[in-house]
């Protein structure tokens, strides 16, 4: 499994749409050698162009359709002579996350040091058999974070049994939350005031649960 790193032109496809709007996205696989370009599994970032200007968009490589091109995905393309004039094949990516982060800005990367002022972000990049030292491997390892960060996961028993093709599920997400320990001076103050009874039901905590 592979990172990659590719850019939307803003003025060209309407990427946002489509990732509201459709189960999944078909996306030109320009590789002449089949295994250099996107491969099952891999996990794509897009970067949407100006004026954006961000990475913004997270998908996993689902499948590969050699040249056949949806017909309903045709009507994001906001410059139809682009998508008309390609000629090679098409990989199938399903959606996992979508973000709006100011870490995932090109001008962020470049404060960090992890961009060069020159590179505009145009060119396909992955991390497939790059050293971990290399530029590409640690930009997109620090992209791969800030969305594992905001992931969300969702642990529900399957009781309705829906977990088939005929139901598929979403992307799994994982929540961070912050846990505060109660004030100890405050939760005696507490007791003070209000008691440990229960003004509804009359249930003493302080006998069900002890001191």
């Amino acid at each position: 499994m592979a990172n990659w790193l590719i850019s939307v032109k803003y003025e060209e496809f309407d990427l946002e749409s489509a990732y509201e709007e459709l189960p999944v996205i078909y996306w030109s696989n320009h590789a002449e050698n089949q295994n250099a370009g996107f491969q099952l599994g891999d996990h794509v970032y897009i970067y949407v162009t100006q004026p954006v200007s961000k990475v913004m968009y997270q998908f996993k490589v689902l499948d590969q359709s050699g040249n056949n091109y949806p017909i309903e995905q045709r009507k994001y393309w906001k410059m139809k002579e682009e998508i008309d004039s390609y000629t090679g094949n098409f990989s199938v990516f399903q959606k996992v996350c979508k973000l709006d982060k100011t870490s995932l800005t090109r001008d962020y990367f470049i404060q960090s040091g992890l961009l060069p002022k020159t590179d505009t972000l145009q060119a396909r990049r992955t991390d497939r058999n790059k050293a971990l030292n290399h530029p590409i491997k640690l930009l997109l390892d620090f992209i791969a974070d800030q969305f594992q960060t905001d992931h969300i996961e969702y642990d529900y028993p399957d009781e309705a049994g829906l977990e088939n093709e005929t139901f598929p599920e979403g992307a799994k997400q994982t929540v961070l939350v912050n846990k505060y320990e109660r004030n100890p001076e405050a939760r005696a103050k507490c007791i003070e005031i209000h008691g440990t009874r229960c003004y509804v039901c009359g249930l003493s905590f302080e006998h069900m649960y002890g001191s």
